[in-house]
């Protein structure tokens, strides 16, 4: 397990003060400060907290006390843990950001939500508006099911034939493709400034030929169980102008 050298030693290489360490890992700041002085023996999972903050921010340890930035391109999380650490990826990302668009192209929410915890989605929300990040999300013809309609997003219905199964979620320089299964969901994270220039070109093209949904949203955060799936018909077209 990870030790108060190298937290030290992680949050200088990443420039964090103790208070943005405690945003990230939920913690407060005299703990985070007592661990490193020494006065306070943590808990496996407050370690485990600390630990999953450096890893979401791109940071590994090494033997010897060591720390180091990742050298990988890719970061794969998978099942509900990992889906967690993929929005807390999203949020860390946003914050070094200034005003960026988010882009989530064959999106059903309903797949989202049941993977995500209420903690770990209200925090995104309240990241998402400190960071003045915006969102368009493109879903398929006919589904009325837009839980962030209360937040700066907007959606458009992609045509049913148009739409493909596997989502992709691009934000700052990073493309996820998300595959969502019976009993389970895997995240591939490709860090590539190249990659997310072509991925947000392709999703402008296919928000140009969308479509502007003509039905009331549903407003507001519906629990993960409560969003089931249902099936959608394709009310009369209106183009987007």
């Amino acid at each position: 397990m990870i030790t108060s050298n190298q937290i030290r030693a992680a949050r200088a290489l990443l420039n964090w003060s103790q208070t943005e360490l405690s945003n990230r890992s939920g913690l407060t700041t005299p703990t985070i400060a007592n661990i490193e002085l020494g006065k306070q023996k943590p808990s496996a999972p407050t370690l485990q907290r600390i630990f999953d903050a450096f890893d979401v921010a791109g940071l590994e340890f090494t033997p010897g006390e060591g720390v180091k930035k990742k050298t990988g391109s890719m970061q794969i999380y998978s099942g509900r843990s990992g889906f967690q650490k993929f929005y807390q990826d999203i949020d860390s990302t946003a914050l070094t950001l200034n005003k960026d668009e988010f882009l989530v192209c064959n999106v059903d929410e309903r797949d989202f939500l049941f993977w995500l915890d209420e903690e770990t989605l209200f925090r995104h929300y309240s990241t998402m508006n400190k960071a003045s990040v915006k969102y368009r999300i493109l879903i398929v013809e006919g589904d009325d099911y837009m839980p962030a309609m209360n937040f700066t997003t907007e959606y458009r219905w992609t045509p049913a034939e148009q739409f493909y199964s596997v989502p992709f979620y691009v934000y700052g320089d990073k493309v996820a493709y998300i595959g969502f299964e019976e009993g389970d969901v895997t995240v591939f994270v490709v860090e590539s400034p190249i990659m997310s220039i072509l991925c947000r070109r392709q999703f402008d093209e296919m928000w140009e030929r969308a479509l502007v949904p003509n039905v009331d949203a549903n407003k507001g955060f519906t629990p993960p169980e409560k969003a089931e799936k249902k099936a959608v018909t394709a009310p009369k077209k209106k183009k987007a102008k």
